[in-house]
């Protein structure tokens, strides 16, 4: 049976809601299908297309709901990557993929983005600096 693009965003998107996040993210069988589409690419194409739609999506607002990930979620999101990679790269591991392509594992990648945002927050002259919580004990120096 043919459906539509629309339609089949429409059945993944409801297999795959997770109430606590309020949307249903990105779904591996989204990703297969896109995925599937672009394996006659050429590499460097196959790479752009991941960072630009894929791994885009994985890393939206990742400083909010890192944090309070739970290890089922955070290896979901990782499956997706490591689906991509496979793809991608069908004869190397996932660990040799990632070097070859200069890329990290997502929670290291979340972890890094978090805490750089929250160095920038730190900074005075941030816009949200002032949602921080004041200081109990003056910096020593």
């Amino acid at each position: 049976m043919i459906c539509s693009i629309r339609e089949r965003r429409r059945q993944i998107s409801i297999k795959s809601y997770h109430p606590h996040l309020g949307f249903s993210p990105i779904s591996s069988a989204y990703v297969r299908d896109l995925t599937d589409r672009i394996v006659v690419v050429k590499l460097d194409a196959q790479i752009y297309i991941y960072c630009s739609v894929v791994r885009s999506l994985l890393e939206y607002a990742c400083v909010v709901w890192h944090p309070g990930l739970s290890s089922k979620l955070s290896k979901d999101i990782e499956r997706v990557q490591k689906r991509c990679f496979k793809i991608i790269y069908p004869k190397l591991s996932y660990s040799e993929a990632l070097i070859k392509s200069s890329f990290v594992r997502l929670d290291t990648c979340h972890e890094e983005i978090t805490r750089r945002t929250f160095r920038q927050v730190k900074c005075p002259i941030h816009p949200l600096h002032y949602m921080l919580p004041p200081t109990r004990f003056p910096l020593l120096r």
